[in-house]
């Protein structure tokens, strides 16, 4: 599988799934995927950075900067229903128990 890579314009692209900053679309195979906001940017953020493990308090600071109330567990609830909405990609976002969450190209059967 080819890596993910960053194309012109910040936009990030993984095999057929298609993220766009500026026009904050995401496709699979040209078809757009309805993510919300926060969801598009912690798919984003995670996709940016394949292979790297973000915390769940990375991830609040990145997505929540100035919502102190978050909790922790909002992390978890967005990457579940992002999750949904991705297909057979929901398999490379992927949970590491205690550490948090990362982007993984290859998975391992």
């Amino acid at each position: 599988a080819a890596p993910a890579s960053v194309a012109a314009g910040n936009e990030l692209t993984f095999e057929t799934l298609v993220l766009n900053p500026d026009s904050k679309r995401a496709t699979i195979a040209g078809s757009d995927i309805s993510l919300t906001k926060k969801e598009f940017e912690l798919l984003y953020h995670l996709l940016s950075r394949p292979g790297k493990v973000f915390s769940r308090e990375e991830l609040l600071s990145l997505i929540w900067p100035d919502d102190a109330n978050v909790l922790e567990r909002s992390v978890d609830v967005n990457i579940a229903r992002m999750r949904k909405k991705l297909s057979h990609y929901a398999n490379h976002i992927v949970s590491r128990s205690g550490y948090g969450y990362c982007f993984k190209e290859i998975l391992s059967e």
